[in-house]
Protein backbone atom coordinates (compact mmCIF):
# COMPACT_ATOMS: atom_id res chain seq x y z
CA UNK A 1 0.00 0.00 0.00
CA UNK A 2 2.46 2.58 0.49
CA UNK A 3 4.08 2.14 -2.81
CA UNK A 4 0.47 3.10 -4.23
CA UNK A 5 0.17 6.04 -2.47
CA UNK A 6 4.24 6.97 -3.34
CA UNK A 7 3.08 6.65 -6.82
CA UNK A 8 -0.15 8.74 -6.64
CA UNK A 9 2.02 11.66 -4.55
CA UNK A 10 4.67 11.11 -7.39
CA UNK A 11 2.31 10.77 -10.61
CA UNK A 12 0.49 14.32 -8.96
CA UNK A 13 3.27 16.31 -8.56
CA UNK A 14 3.75 16.72 -12.39
CA UNK A 15 0.37 18.57 -12.30
CA UNK A 16 1.11 21.84 -11.27
CA UNK A 17 3.88 21.72 -14.69
CA UNK A 18 1.28 20.60 -16.96
CA UNK A 19 -1.01 23.20 -15.71
CA UNK A 20 0.98 25.92 -16.01
CA UNK A 21 1.85 24.33 -19.73
CA UNK A 22 -2.00 24.96 -20.20
CA UNK A 23 -1.91 28.65 -18.95
CA UNK A 24 1.51 29.55 -21.08
CA UNK A 25 -0.41 28.02 -23.79
CA UNK A 26 -4.10 29.97 -23.22
CA UNK A 27 -1.83 33.26 -23.02
CA UNK A 28 -0.13 32.75 -26.45
CA UNK A 29 -3.43 32.20 -27.71
CA UNK A 30 -5.61 35.25 -26.17
CA UNK A 31 -2.31 37.87 -26.61
CA UNK A 32 -2.83 38.67 -29.88
CA UNK A 33 -6.51 38.85 -29.64
CA UNK A 34 -6.09 41.33 -27.04
CA UNK A 35 -3.36 43.14 -28.93
CA UNK A 36 -5.06 43.11 -32.20
CA UNK A 37 -6.30 46.49 -34.11
CA UNK A 38 -9.60 44.81 -34.20
CA UNK A 39 -10.40 44.26 -30.88
CA UNK A 40 -9.00 47.58 -29.64
CA UNK A 41 -11.01 49.07 -32.43
CA UNK A 42 -14.25 47.44 -31.00
CA UNK A 43 -13.39 48.87 -27.40
CA UNK A 44 -13.03 52.13 -28.36
CA UNK A 45 -16.07 51.95 -30.25
CA UNK A 46 -17.96 51.05 -27.37
CA UNK A 47 -16.48 54.04 -25.50
CA UNK A 48 -17.64 55.94 -27.63
CA UNK A 49 -21.24 54.45 -27.36
CA UNK A 50 -21.49 54.03 -23.51
CA UNK A 51 -19.91 57.98 -23.08
CA UNK A 52 -22.20 59.59 -25.57
CA UNK A 53 -24.62 56.86 -26.98
CA UNK A 54 -27.75 58.07 -23.77
CA UNK A 55 -26.93 62.16 -24.41
CA UNK A 56 -27.76 61.64 -27.77
CA UNK A 57 -30.98 59.59 -27.40
CA UNK A 58 -31.68 62.65 -24.81
CA UNK A 59 -31.15 65.34 -27.03
CA UNK A 60 -32.63 63.73 -30.38
CA UNK A 61 -35.99 63.61 -28.17
CA UNK A 62 -36.23 59.51 -29.21
CA UNK A 63 -39.40 58.12 -27.93
CA UNK A 64 -39.15 57.09 -24.52
CA UNK A 65 -40.87 53.16 -24.72
CA UNK A 66 -38.99 51.07 -27.68
CA UNK A 67 -35.92 53.18 -26.87
CA UNK A 68 -35.14 52.95 -23.28
CA UNK A 69 -35.12 49.00 -23.27
CA UNK A 70 -32.71 48.85 -26.65
CA UNK A 71 -30.47 51.60 -25.17
CA UNK A 72 -30.84 49.40 -22.07
CA UNK A 73 -29.94 46.44 -23.52
CA UNK A 74 -26.58 47.85 -25.54
CA UNK A 75 -25.54 49.48 -22.42
CA UNK A 76 -25.36 45.53 -20.52
CA UNK A 77 -23.78 44.22 -23.79
CA UNK A 78 -21.10 47.13 -23.03
CA UNK A 79 -20.77 46.17 -19.83
CA UNK A 80 -19.99 42.70 -20.36
CA UNK A 81 -17.38 43.04 -22.92
CA UNK A 82 -15.72 45.89 -20.57
CA UNK A 83 -15.69 42.85 -18.00
CA UNK A 84 -14.43 40.50 -20.53
CA UNK A 85 -11.39 42.13 -21.37
CA UNK A 86 -10.61 43.12 -18.34
CA UNK A 87 -10.20 39.29 -17.73
CA UNK A 88 -8.67 38.67 -20.91
CA UNK A 89 -5.90 41.34 -20.51
CA UNK A 90 -5.51 39.33 -17.07
CA UNK A 91 -5.10 36.33 -18.57
CA UNK A 92 -2.65 37.48 -21.52
CA UNK A 93 -0.85 39.57 -19.57
CA UNK A 94 -0.81 38.86 -15.55
CA UNK A 95 2.37 40.52 -14.75
CA UNK A 96 1.63 43.87 -16.30
CA UNK A 97 -2.12 44.14 -15.81
CA UNK A 98 -2.19 42.91 -12.12
CA UNK A 99 -4.50 44.65 -8.90
CA UNK A 100 -0.85 46.77 -8.19
CA UNK A 101 -1.28 48.76 -11.44
CA UNK A 102 -2.73 51.74 -12.70
CA UNK A 103 -4.22 50.48 -16.11
CA UNK A 104 -5.95 47.68 -14.09
CA UNK A 105 -8.08 50.31 -12.01
CA UNK A 106 -8.32 52.59 -14.69
CA UNK A 107 -9.93 49.62 -16.58
CA UNK A 108 -12.21 48.91 -13.61
CA UNK A 109 -13.05 52.28 -12.88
Amino acid sequence: RGNVAAERVSANSGSPNKSKRRCVALRRRIRPFVESNMFKGVIIVSLFIALVGNPLVEIFDVPDEPCNTIVNVIMLFILVLFAVEIVLNYISNPIEYNLCKFFFWMDVL
